[in-house]
C-alpha cells in the first residue's frame, strides 16, 4: 500500500477543490450526446427506458440516469460547481480500505487527507416520493426502424435490497431466470423454443423501489410469440413456485459464490461498501449462509405473489 498516500492526495484534492476545466467540460458533454446518439439506435436500451418510464411513472427513477439531449445541451460548467457545493461533503461518506494495511494506519491515512474536510452548507440526499404500481398492464413499442433485432422487458416492481423478503425473491429469481442456462425463462424461451438471441430474469433492488423483470432479444417475426411464452412462465411461477431441488440447487450456488465474490481486494470493498449503503448491518456476511438457507419453497412463492401480477405487468419492446 506503498501509493496510498498518493491515492489520497489525489482523492482529498479532487473532492475539495475541483476546477471542472472548460475544454474537459466540454469535452464529456460530447462524450455524452455520443453515447445518447447510441442509445437512440439500441434496441435494449430503448426497451429498457421505455419500461423504466412507464414502471416509475411520475418518479426520479423513471428517468434516465445519462439523461436527454435537451438536458446535457443545458447543463453549465457553473451548474457542476453548484452542485458539487452542496452535495458533495465527508457527512455519509463511506470509504472503503482492503490490503496490505493495519486498520489503524489506515484510518490515520484517511484522517490526515480527509480530515479536516468541512461543508457546512452539505445538503441531505433527498427523500424519495411514494410510487403507485400500475393497476393493469401497459404495453409500449419504441420503433426502430431498419433494425434486424427486438428487445423486451417485461416486469413489474420488487422489493428494495433491505426488504425482508428480498433473499426469497433473489433466490426465485436465480430459479426464474438466472441460474444454469438463465433459468426457466432461458430454458423455455430461448433453449426449447429457438426464439431468442438470450432471454434471462433480473432483480434489481436498491435503496428505493426496486424492479423484478424479464429481458430478451428476439428476431423481430418472433416478438409475439416470445411475449407470450413469457407471460406464460411468470403465470406459472406465481402459481406454483419453485421445485424443493431447484430451490436447493440455487441456495448452493449462492453460498458457494460468496467466497469467490470475496477472493480480491475489489470484491471485499464492494462488499463492505453494500453493508453500509444498504444498512445491512456489519455481521451480514457471517449471518449470509443462513439467511440464505431458511428461505422455504412457501417464502419464495410469497414473495412471487406479493411482486410478481400476470394482470399488472409493464411490457416494453423496441424495434422495427
Amino acid at each position: 500500500m506503498e501509493e496510498l498516500p498518493l491515492v489520497l492526495t489525489l482523492l482529498a484534492e479532487s473532492l475539495q477543490t475541483p476546477t471542472f476545466p472548460e475544454d474537459e467540460f466540454e469535452r464529456l458533454r460530447t462524450q455524452l450526446l455520443t453515447g445518447l446518439a447510441l442509445r437512440a439506435q439500441d434496441t435494449s436500451d430503448m426497451a429498457d427506458m421505455l419500461f423504466e418510464k412507464f414502471l416509475y411513472a411520475d418518479h426520479p427513477y423513471g428517468k434516465p440516469s445519462d439523461g436527454y439531449v435537451e438536458t446535457i445541451q443545458a447543463i453549465t460548467r457553473k451548474d457542476l460547481e453548484t452542485f458539487h457545493r452542496l452535495h458533495f461533503g465527508p457527512r455519509g461518506m463511506v470509504i472503503a480500505i482492503v490490503g496490505a494495511i493495519q486498520p489503524k494506519k489506515a484510518v490515520e491515512a484517511v484522517e490526515k487527507f480527509l480530515g479536516g474536510w468541512s461543508v457546512p452548507g452539505q445538503k441531505e440526499a433527498p427523500v424519495l416520493p411514494p410510487l403507485k404500481p400500475v393497476t393493469k398492464t401497459i404495453k409500449r413499442h419504441h420503433s426502430i426502424p431498419g433494425k434486424s433485432q427486438s428487445d423486451l422487458v417485461v416486469g413489474t416492481l420488487g422489493p428494495n435490497r433491505k426488504s425482508p423478503d428480498y433473499m426469497a425473491a433473489s433466490l426465485g429469481n436465480s430459479v426464474l431466470g438466472q441460474f444454469g442456462m438463465m433459468g426457466r425463462i432461458g430454458n423455455v424461451v430461448r433453449e426449447k423454443s429457438g426464439l431468442a438471441y438470450y432471454a434471462y430474469s433480473s432483480l434489481h433492488a436498491g435503496v428505493g423501489p426496486g424492479s423484478w423483470e424479464v429481458n430478451a432479444g428476439v428476431n423481430p417475426k418472433n416478438l409475439k410469440k416470445a411475449l407470450d411464452l413469457v407471460e406464460k412462465e411468470l403465470q406459472r411461477f406465481v402459481k406454483s413456485g419453485v421445485t424443493k431441488e431447484e430451490l436447493a440447487d440455487s441456495q448452493a450456488n449462492y453460498v458457494g459464490r460468496l467466497p469467490l465474490s470475496l477472493e480480491s481486494n475489489g470484491g471485499m470493498a464492494s462488499a463492505i461498501l453494500n453493508i453500509h449503503r444498504y444498512d445491512l448491518g456489519m455481521d451480514y456476511y457471517q449471518r449470509y449462509e443462513s439467511l440464505v438457507r431458511k428461505v422455504t419453497r412457501a417464502d419464495v412463492l410469497e414473495a412471487a405473489r406479493k411482486y410478481i401480477d400476470p394482470s399488472r405487468l409493464v411490457i416494453a419492446t423496441a424495434g422495427p
